[in-house]
Parts: C-alpha cells; structure tokens; sequence
C-alpha cells in the first residue's frame, strides 16, 4: 500500500508540473498575441521596450518606472514587463503593460531595448534582439549579490556586455560608474542617478489627513523616527532595535513590503510600528509626518554602491535623514547625517530630530532634492540615444 501510495504522488506531482507548463505557454501565446496586435494596430515607429523592475500592483515606484514614465515621451509606444497582466493593459500615456515583451523582428521600426543589472534574461535571447536590430540600453543600477538578484543570466550578460555593444551603459552611483567603465571602456557610458518627483513628495502636514494607521501614533506626541522601503537582508534591523530600546521617547514607524521574512527579526516594543507595504501614491502622507528619516543599510557592497531613492524623497519632504557609514551616494548633503556605528546612529537620531525644526537645514534638504529630479536624468539618457521629448 504505501509503494502504491508513494507512485500515485509521484503521477500526481508529474501531473501538476505539466498543467503548470502546459498554463504558462497558454498565457505566454495569449500575451503574446495580445502584444502583437498593439504594436501592428498603434502604428507606432519608435518603440521602447522595458525589461526592468516588474510593474506591480501598489508598489513601490523604482528607478526604471519613473523612466519609463519620462522617456515615454520621445516615443510613439512604450511597452513595459508586467507579469501578472494576461493581456496588454495601458498604464498611462503611451505606456502599455504586458507580461511578454518582444522578443522578436519588428518590421522595419525602430526598437530601444532597456535592460538592467538585476533583470534574470537568457543572454542568447539578447542577443538575438541584438540580432533583430533592437537598439539596447544597459542600466548598471544596483549591485549583483544574491541578496537583491543574482542568476547566471545576469552575470552572463554582464560578462559579455561587450558582445551586445548597448548604444548606452548608464551607472547609478559613481562606485558603479567606475566598475562600468573598468569593464567596458569602450562603450558609451553614463553616470545617472537616482532622483525623486518633486511635486509628488512637497507636501504639507495637514491633521485632517493622517492615515488611520498612523494617526494613534501622531496623536501620543512623540517624535517619529521613519524608515520606508523593502524589509530586507541588507537592512541593519539590529541597529533599528538598538536604537528603539535605546530611544524609548521616540516612536520607531516603519513601512514597506517584507522582502523575504525580515520583519520577524524586528523587536516590537512599545514604540515599534510596522505598518505594511503602502501604496506609492500615498506614500507621502505617511513620511511627512517623520521627524527624521533613516537609510539604515548593513555595511559591505550593497550600501557602497547604492542610490537611494529614498534619500532625495525624504529631502523632498524636508527630513532630516540619518544614513549609515557604507552609503557613500549619500555624503556631502546638509542635513543628511552619516552614523560611523552604532552608537553614532543613535546619537544621530537625536541630532536630526533637534534638525528638524531648523528652517534653514529644510530649506537645504529641499534644494538638494530639486537638485536631483528624475527628469534630468531622464533628458540626459534621451540626449544620449538621439531622441528629443518634452521633459
């Protein structure tokens, strides 16, 4: 009975595997389809391919979707991964959304294919968009370690970068741009880093809208301490509930999705709040209410060679922010604070805090952050592929 037992579920499993394969080439050919009929009936010359940070549902807009948005405008169509769509779906504009992106000749149009560092994708598929004429862009915009996204494919790519010959290499930190340039000399390479919609995060605090989930929390007068972003690996949460334990008349508010189960390594003490992933759109109403902001990354490669979006929406919204030691694109800002351990960090605190009602300071932090809107970068990498828009 049970050798009859163990090879029904090994039938059944087999079973499962092949309707799952069986599904997923169902809904590849529909997508598929779905795509193909945009691109013949739009009519479209210049299109731009975005196989970068998947469109989700709520999430948190990245480096790539704030691109897309900007770029859209120096081409007729925009056609961005999306893996939970089943057919194409318009976004915004001229920016469509489809789980299959092309991957094949498209007559005689012009195709910008951009592509990024930590985007898995079979090097001789690639290559043969190569082939097809797809003009690449390659964005060097994080570093590859299994902890953010790691496969042979990526390291593949970047191992033969030189092979794909991207009309463009953009880098978004000055540590990537060196590393860009060491491996590719040859290519044409950029500096672009990250920035912030402004008008999106220059908002004023108005008490009749606070988030409910925030608003018992405004209301025990406190000072808050923010934090919002993936719950990660690569954040110091050991630092976090030091400083909670050590700052007891500070409330701790952190937002953002659990990226893989890091939330339960936080203390929930008495003045810890994990409120969740939140949708990008409302996001401001949650930081504007943070008395000072913090990037709290572990020490090693990820912190040297990140650009933190955050870092120039906190600025938007005038908070002073208290960034640790290895997070070298955040130095050299007024009213941006960098914490040399522990202690520091939690000394840091208290100094931003007493920061956060200083006008000049918030003026800086806001200056600094207008500094760096998305759309230069944006103009820059159009400038650079040949296109003009209207940014």
């Amino acid at each position: 009975m049970e050798v009859k037992s163990v090879f029904s579920n090994i039938k059944f499993s087999l079973y499962e595997r092949l309707v799952r394969l069986l599904n997923f080439w169902v809904e590849r050919m529909i997508s598929k389809k779905s795509c193909l009929e945009l691109i013949n009936k739009s009519g479209a010359k210049k299109i731009l391919i975005m196989n970068s940070s998947a469109f989700r549902p709520g999430m948190f807009k990245q480096r790539s979707h704030h691109f897309a948005e900007l770029l859209s405008d120096g081409f007729d169509l925009v056609i961005y991964r999306a893996p939970t769509q089943r057919t194409v779906k318009k976004w915004k504009n001229n920016i469509w959304l489809s789980r299959w992106i092309p991957d094949v000749k498209l007559g005689k149009k012009e195709v910008f294919y951009y592509t990024t560092s930590v985007n898995s994708y079979p090097f001789k598929k690639l290559l043969k968009n190569k082939k097809n004429g797809y003009k690449l862009i390659y964005d060097y915009m994080d570093e590859m370690t299994e902890e953010l996204s790691y496969s042979n494919d990526i390291k593949l790519i970047w191992d033969k970068l030189d092979k794909l010959k991207p009309i463009l290499c953009i880098a978004s930190s000055e540590r990537l741009y060196k590393k860009l340039n060491n491996h590719v000399p040859d290519c044409n390479n950029i500096l672009v880093k990250n920035g912030v919609t402004l008008q999106h995060f220059s908002i004023e605090r108005k008490y009749d809208n606070i988030p409910a989930d925030l608003k018992p929390i405004v209301d025990m007068g406190k000072p808050i301490v923010g934090y919002y972003g993936h719950i990660a690996s690569w954040i110091d949460i050991n630092l976090l509930n030091k400083a909670a334990k050590a700052r007891p008349e500070y409330n701790f508010v952190y937002i953002g999705q659990d990226f893989n189960s890091s939330d339960e390594s936080l203390k929930f003490l008495d003045n810890v709040y994990y409120l969740g992933k939140k949708d990008y759109s409302i996001l401001p109403e949650y930081g504007i209410w943070f008395d000072c902001a913090t990037i709290p990354f572990k020490q090693g490669d990820i912190a040297r060679a990140t650009s933190p979006v955050k870092l120039f929406e906190y600025m938007a919204m005038k908070k002073p922010v208290v960034c640790t030691r290895d997070l070298f694109e955040c130095y050299g800002y007024n009213g941006v604070l960098i914490a040399e351990n522990e202690q520091d960090f939690i000394n840091k605190l208290d100094e931003a805090i007493e920061l956060s009602s200083d006008d000049v300071i918030k003026n800086a932090l806001y200056k600094a952050a207008d500094s760096h809107s998305w759309n230069f970068g944006a103009e820059r990498i159009m400038s650079c592929i040949g296109l003009k828009g209207s940014i």
